[in-house]
């Protein structure tokens, strides 16, 4: 899901920065200059959030925030407009390093899964550290209905690299896949055995290889290297076919989940990949139950959609779409695109000044489509 840029890790230089501009990642391209009236704002946020969800069961809406403008709770539940609450309580929001399964170092994603639970990410890496934190990197399972943490599903060292920074997640059946971000792979969670696998190691096609642009200039880092992040964006079919990824640079790819799930395949897994469409730089994505997939223009401050062939549309462009992060589709049709403004962050040295306007919004607009129901309801 989110791409939530922590200093040190994203300062990797792109192993080709010569790669030419995209049709779809044009430098000057021109801003939308007029709100569209299709997209509302929802809620408010005096701190950066990079993605929130769902319950279909109850209505209430989880939000995540990836500590990118200030510390406090990682992971809330929205109570208003502009108010929120620590989730599931205030100690998980405090991080130990005593009970590291226990407390959230970094969590950078959460979604309502089809099992109705709530799932977060924690990236298992410090903000603004560059190496992960042994035992941090998990995904923590927490039912909605009673507000309890009945699982955490801690990451193996033996599956991750020094690099490694999980990024977001999608479900597959009995299956949950993880984006590395940090050093580009997949993580394959077999629920039923408890038991991590990682494939794709390395990929040419999970590797950031196309500079990331916004507003039509690529992203940098404070020491004027190209900003990175491996492996982010994920979807699965809706008939559980094919798992697509992309670095946030693009290109999307797409690979059938047979060689993801069956142990005995994964080992040919890296030869059964396919470039599957020229997306641009992207923020996050979200699949409904046609396969269409939605895809955040980080560039141009657009959503595009994709549909089963590869093909695309403008959905909306709208000039308040400023790095649009995790999409999310409910079950009555609506799509909610968080706007991180994560592009207009200064640096750290002062060098760019941040130019973040406050409040942060969650959008969302009617698109009159259902969510895949093998991802949530």
């Amino acid at each position: 899901m989110a791409w939530s840029r922590p200093a040190a890790w994203l300062t990797v230089l792109l192993a080709s920065v010569a790669t030419p501009a995209l049709a779809l990642d044009q430098l000057g391209i021109p801003m939308p200059e007029r709100e569209d009236p299709r997209l509302e704002v929802v809620f408010e946020s005096p701190r950066i959030w990079n993605g929130a969800t769902i319950d279909p069961s109850s209505g209430e809406v989880f939000a995540v925030y990836p500590l990118l403008d200030g510390a406090g709770a990682q992971v809330t539940r929205l109570t208003g407009r502009e108010s929120a609450e620590p989730y599931p309580d205030a100690a998980w929001n405090q991080w130990d390093e005593s009970e590291p399964g226990r407390h959230f170092l970094h969590a950078n994603a959460l979604r309502i899964g089809p099992d109705g639970h709530l799932w977060v990410v924690d990236s298992g890496v410090a903000q603004g550290e560059s190496r992960r934190t042994p035992g941090a990197g998990k995904l923590v399972e927490i039912d909605p209905a009673s507000d309890q943490v009945i699982n955490v599903h801690v990451v193996p060292d033996e599956v991750l690299h020094d690099e490694s920074f999980i990024n977001d997640i999608r479900f597959d059946g009995d299956f949950i896949y993880a984006a590395d971000s940090g050093a580009p792979g997949i993580l394959v969670f077999d629920r039923k055995a408890g038991e991590f696998s990682r494939v794709l190691d390395g990929h040419p096609l999970a590797t950031s290889i196309r500079p990331i642009h916004a507003k039509g200039a690529p992203q940098l880092e404070s020491d004027g290297s190209p900003a990175v992040v491996h492996a982010d964006q994920l979807e699965v079919s809706p008939d559980g076919r094919y798992f697509y990824f992309q670095p946030v640079g693009g290109p999307m790819a797409r690979i059938e989940t047979r060689w993801l799930k069956d142990p005995a395949l994964r080992a040919e897994a890296d030869d059964h990949v396919e470039e599957w469409a020229d997306t641009p730089s992207t923020g996050g994505t979200a699949i409904d139950a046609e396969g269409n997939i939605y895809v955040a223009d980080t560039n141009a401050r657009r959503i595009l959609r994709f549909d089963p062939n590869g093909e695309h549309q403008q959905l909306i462009e709208d000039p308040r779409l400023i790095s649009p992060d995790a999409l999310w589709i409910d079950a009555e049709g609506w799509l909610w695109i968080p706007a991180t403004q994560m592009s207009l962050l200064g640096t750290d040295d002062g060098q760019v000044p941040n130019s973040v306007e406050y409040p942060i919004q969650l959008l969302r607009m009617k698109i009159d489509a259902k969510p895949a129901p093998n991802d949530h309801g």
